[in-house]
Formats: C-alpha cells, structure tokens, sequence
C-alpha cells in the first residue's frame, strides 16, 4: 500500500486499485465506506499538500513516498502500545491478520492466495495461521445422522 497513488482510489465507483509489486499486475478491491472515510480524513488533514501524487507521503519536506523501513517504525510502535503480542510488528503483520481472518470466515485458500496477490497456494502458508479453536471445532462435528 505505500506505492498507493491517487490515481488508484477511484471515489466515484468506490474501488481502489492495487498494483503487485512481485507479478506486476493490478487488482481492484472495493473500497469500503470506513477506510475511505479514514483516507480522507488523512488526505484532508495529515497529508502534507505536495506535487507527489503517492497516497502516503513523508510528513516533513522534501515530500516523498513513505518506503518500507518507514511503514515499520509508523505500524510496530502502534501495534505493541495496542498490547498485540506477535514476535514481528512490521507492516507484513498486516497480511497475516488478514490472511488468518480471511481463513476463519471460511474463504479458501485459493481466494486468500488470489487476494494477497501470490499465484502459488504454498505461499499463502507463510501468512495463514490456523486458529486451533476453529480446528477443535471442525474435528468435534460429527456426520451423524448426515451419511
């Protein structure tokens, strides 16, 4: 997300467009009412006003993209003051919590795998985390009554 231009949120049909940094190719997502409302919440008052046409810009001049070194000391000071407790707090903890949310509400791995942008299933396993509460469930149904 921190290659996110302008360009990208499309406020008319409310999507934004991502483009994969690995396949260099774009997904569109709709973009839902509660993270537009935060970007333009960003856009209106964070923002420093600049030429750069990136999403997330550096908040003292000379105005540019904000890289991935950065994103990390902006995302891990938040997450620890918010008592999350993992053993990486950069921005890739992002895609694991959303992998793994994705995995308990029952999305397969193939549409995880589409949506984080990989084309090879084994990769999502680097972000997918099974929840052992879910998995004592799945092993607790019974077909009883079903065959």
């Amino acid at each position: 997300m921190r290659d996110l231009t302008l360009e990208d949120i499309d406020w008319r049909r409310e999507s934004i467009t991502v483009r994969r940094a690995k396949r260099g190719n774009t997904q569109q997502f709709p973009l839902q009412g509660e993270v537009g409302d935060a970007i333009v919440l960003y856009l209106q008052k964070m923002r420093p006003r600049c030429s750069c046409r990136n999403v997330f810009v550096t908040l003292h001049p000379p105005y540019r993209p904000v890289l991935g070194h950065s994103m990390s000391s902006i995302i891990g000071p938040r997450l620890k003051r918010l008592g999350i407790a993992s053993e990486h707090f950069g921005p890739h903890i992002l895609r694991h919590a959303c992998a793994t949310q994705l995995l308990r509400t029952g999305t397969s791995l193939k549409d995880i795998a589409d949506f984080l942008g990989h084309s090879d299933l084994r990769s999502v396993s680097n972000y997918v985390k099974f929840d052992s509460h879910s998995l004592t469930k799945v092993a607790e149904f019974s077909l009883r009554g079903v065959l």
